[in-house]
């Protein structure tokens, strides 16, 4: 197709056995299959590839002969993205196509957002850490300082108001 990207690379399956073997070995992003094969309908290996975490990230569009609103949910519902009837409209395969890179797009960049707030709340926890070290402690010497003091001595009373144990202060 007209509309895919130069890096990209077509695999033709010619049974299920065929197309499970060539998924797990090129990871594709997306995957056209017909809704009627031998071996494997197109709603099992829908169903099949989305219980995989792999298989959830693929972008699949059914090929079907007749168009029904019953097919559409079916195909929806086993885990299909979207379908094409036949016979194939090249405008038609290539505004899918764009439409599913558009959203394989979409989906990269929000793995690489989620992977940065991850990243970046690790990053505040060490800072937050460093912090509070820093508040807690004399600079000088590294020692606990009045704040620290100050907030063990409520952490202590507390604990001893809610377990009844005595609580002495010397100082």
């Amino acid at each position: 197709s007209a509309c895919l990207p130069p890096e990209a690379s077509i695999q033709i399956a010619s049974s299920a056995s065929d197309a499970l073997r060539l998924i797990l070995e090129y990871d594709p992003q997306i995957i056209l299959t017909e809704w009627e094969t031998p071996g494997l309908n197109g709603a099992e290996l829908c169903r099949s590839l989305r219980q995989t975490k792999a298989g959830q990230r693929i972008y699949i569009l059914v090929l079907t002969k007749m168009f029904n609103e019953e097919l559409l949910a079916s195909a929806l519902e086993a885990g299909a993205d979207e379908y094409i009837t036949k016979p194939i409209i090249q405008r038609v395969l290539d505004a899918r196509i764009k439409g599913a890179l558009r959203m394989i797009k979409l989906q990269h960049e929000a793995l690489h957002d989620k992977e940065q707030i991850r990243q970046n709340l690790v990053d505040m926890a060490v800072l937050n850490r460093t912090l509070e070290q820093a508040a807690l402690t004399d600079s000088l010497t590294g020692l606990p300082n009045h704040r620290y003091a100050q907030y063990r001595l409520i952490e202590e009373w507390e604990t001893s108001l809610k377990s009844g144990n005595p609580f002495a202060l010397m100082i």
